[in-house]
């Protein structure tokens, strides 16, 4: 199948003829917005006009969250700092981690829960700048991965770390504010949790990891429901679309997987996308494309129900680092290219 492309945007974010690493994309409103591991957060628009270099953060940036006009970084410098995206300007240093911050998550109430190397979980008022909880009793290492149930009205969220155990979270009650542990989910894994997920009703979790298992989790009782094997290596990405009933997992070998999200979670397809590591992927808001990065350097679209590429998105480079859908029909990529690293937009459209 042929794919028509235009360029919107491809514009280096390395000087010279240094690559930097993007340690993380995200797409929110009218922003797209990448870290890098020189410290810098690019902030794009849709069209592909720059809006923002942001400053301040000292060494690697490894997570970015945005909401409304917002943007939180964390990184190795233990902080966490919060910009105001009209302005550009820095807001709030949030201090109180004692190790690298590696996952940042926003919960439909605005407030912004962050997970670090040093074991714990903190939640913050990102207006106040104020950290309002400390959660540093459930793991033993970092924590590597956050996700949350996408009910408007449930600030119920899971957490996953090296310590190869997974722990759901809720907020107590709306007068206190206060978190608390629904269910730790441990005794699965044997090596660290790298990624999860949860479904939008909150009743059930994912997790993937080094293990190579894909872990299902019933957050009621906090019981594994199920252990989905076909994985050959460290899972990399969970994503569940609710509207396909399927669940997409990605791996260090190339692999992405499709499975059933009702029990008992059959495998529907395993396909060899890439010939190394998938870095990143993307579906669509239709839910009927999987936009792929891997370390081959290529950019895929893939079909969600059969796996089945459907072509290359653009020219390969040596590495992608991250990809996002940007609206329907257009893409971001982050990928290293003749030595320099690469943020790029491009339009697509399907022919014959």
């Amino acid at each position: 199948m042929h794919i028509k492309t235009t360029s919107i945007l491809a514009e280096p974010v390395s000087t010279g003829s240094t690559s930097v690493v993007v340690t993380a994309l995200q797409v929110l409103g009218e922003y797209v917005a990448i870290a890098l591991d020189n410290s810098e957060i690019h902030v794009f628009g849709h069209d592909g006009s720059r809006k923002h270099v942001l400053n301040g953060c000292q060494g690697v940036v490894w997570t970015i969250a945005m909401r409304g006009d917002l943007l939180c970084a964390g990184g190795a410098d233990t902080t966490i700092r919060v910009w105001d995206l009209l302005t550009g300007n820095q807001v709030h240093v949030l201090a109180g981690h004692t190790s690298t911050v590696r996952s940042l998550l926003f919960l439909e109430t605005a407030t912004l829960v962050s997970g670090s190397r040093d074991a714990s979980i903190r939640i913050w008022d990102v207006q106040t700048g104020e950290c309002k909880q400390v959660l540093d009793s459930h793991h033993t290492a970092t924590i590597r991965s956050l996700a949350a149930s996408s009910k408007s009205d449930d600030d119920v969220f899971v957490s996953g770390g090296y310590d190869g155990k997974a722990c759901v979270w809720a907020a107590t009650s709306p007068e206190n504010g206060k978190v608390e542990c629904l269910q730790s989910l441990s005794g699965g894994h044997e090596g660290g949790i790298y990624t999860v997920c949860m479904a939008y009703d909150g009743e059930v979790a994912l997790t993937g990891g080094v293990d190579a298992i894909l872990r299902v989790w019933d957050v009621r009782t906090g019981k594994c429901s199920a252990e989905l094997h076909g994985h050959k290596s460290l899972i990399s990405r969970i994503q569940i679309l609710q509207d396909r009933h399927i669940i997409i997992s990605s791996d260090s070998t190339g692999a992405i997987h499709a499975w059933s999200l009702a029990a008992p979670h059959n495998l529907i397809y395993s396909t060899q996308t890439h010939d190394n590591s998938v870095t990143s992927f993307d579906v669509d808001k239709s839910q009927r494309i999987i936009i792929s990065g891997g370390a081959d350097g290529a950019v895929k679209l893939s079909d969600t129900e059969t796996g089945q590429v459907l072509g290359r998105l653009g020219r390969d480079g040596q590495a992608v680092w991250k990809v996002a859908f940007v609206g329907d029909g257009r893409a971001v990529v982050a990928v290293s290219r003749d030595r320099r690293t690469f943020i790029e937009m491009v339009e697509f459209e399907f022919g014959q």
